[in-house]
C-alpha cells in the first residue's frame, strides 16, 4: 500500500526566497531498480532517470509515485530525478540539486549564521577524508558537510538517515576530530515542504542520534536548512535555519 503524502503542516516561512528554476517533467514510478536508477512512464513512455539520493526513500519513491525529472538525455537515462510531488508541492530529492540551492543561498548570504564566510572550495581533503566544503574569510575557515534530510515523520520531522549509513557515520566522527582544531558545520537540507524541524532518524540509524550528540558536544555546529520545490520546477528557500532536536 502506498504511502499518504497530502499536506498536513504549513510551510515554516511566510515569505520564502526564490533560490532558482531547473527544467522538469512529470512521470509515474514504476519501479526502482536499484539505488541509483528508477523506471517511470512519461506520458505512455518508459524512461529511466538517474536518482543521485542512495537514502531508502520509501515514502517518496513507490510504485504510482508522481515525480519530476530534469531531461538530461544520455546512455542509459533520460534525466535525473529531481522531486518528488507531495500534496501541492515537491520534495527535492536531487543531492546535487540541494547542494547548488545551498550554493545560491550561500552565495546570496541568505543563510544568517553563515554571513561572516565569504567564499567556499567544494571536495577538499582534510585529515585523510573529503569534506563537502571549506568555508573562508578574512583567514577564518570552516568545513562543512551537507547531507540530506528526506524522510518526514508523522509529527513534521525531516530525519537522516532512513536506513543504516556507515558512511554518515563516518563523516559526523570525522567532524568532530576536526572540530578539536577547525570550526566544523554539519548542515542537513530538510527537502520536504511539511518538514518542521529536524531530527536523527532512530529507526533508520539507531547509532546517528548518539553519534550527532557527541559531535555537538565536541564542537560541530549542526543546522537545517528547508528547502522545496514547485511543480513547474522553482526551488524555494523555506527556512534558512530550521529547528534541530537532538
Amino acid at each position: 500500500m502506498a504511502p499518504s503524502h497530502e499536506a498536513t503542516y504549513p510551510l515554516t516561512k511566510d515569505n520564502p526566497i526564490h533560490l532558482l528554476k531547473t527544467e522538469v517533467r512529470s512521470a509515474k514510478v514504476l519501479t526502482r531498480l536499484n539505488r541509483f536508477l528508477v523506471e517511470a512512464e512519461d506520458n505512455g513512455e518508459k524512461v529511466f532517470l538517474h536518482l543521485t539520493n542512495t537514502g531508502r526513500l520509501h515514502d517518496l519513491i513507490y510504485p504510482g509515485a508522481t515525480i519530476l525529472y530534469t531531461p538530461r538525455p544520455s546512455a542509459k537515462t533520460a534525466g535525473v530525478l529531481a522531486g518528488v510531488i507531495v500534496g501541492s508541492l515537491a520534495a527535492v530529492v536531487d543531492t546535487r540539486l540541494q547542494a547548488r540551492c545551498f550554493e545560491e543561498a550561500f552565495n546570496r548570504r541568505l543563510i544568517p549564521w553563515l554571513q561572516k564566510f565569504s567564499g567556499y572550495r567544494k571536495e577538499v581533503f582534510f585529515m585523510g577524508s573529503r569534506i563537502d566544503y571549506l568555508l573562508s574569510s578574512n583567514g577564518e575557515k570552516a568545513y562543512l558537510e551537507l547531507k540530506s534530510a528526506a524522510y518526514l515523520g508523522r509529527d513534521g520531522a525531516a530525519m537522516y538517515p532512513d536506513t543504516v549509513s556507515t558512511r554518515g557515520r563516518t563523516h559526523v566522527q570525522k567532524l568532530a576530530e576536526i572540530a578539536a582544531t577547525c570550526q566544523t558545520y554539519l548542515v542537513f537540507v530538510a527537502a520536504l515542504p511539511d518538514a518542521r524541524f529536524f531530527t536523527p532518524c532512530d529507526e533508520g540509524d539507531p547509532d546517528m542520534r548518539p553519534l550527532l550528540i557527541k559531535a555537538r558536544r565536541a564542537g560541530v555546529e549542526i543546522r537545517c536548512i528547508k528547502l522545496y520545490m514547485t511543480l513547474d520546477g522553482d526551488v524555494y528557500l523555506d527556512d534558512p535555519d530550521l529547528p534541530v532536536r537532538l
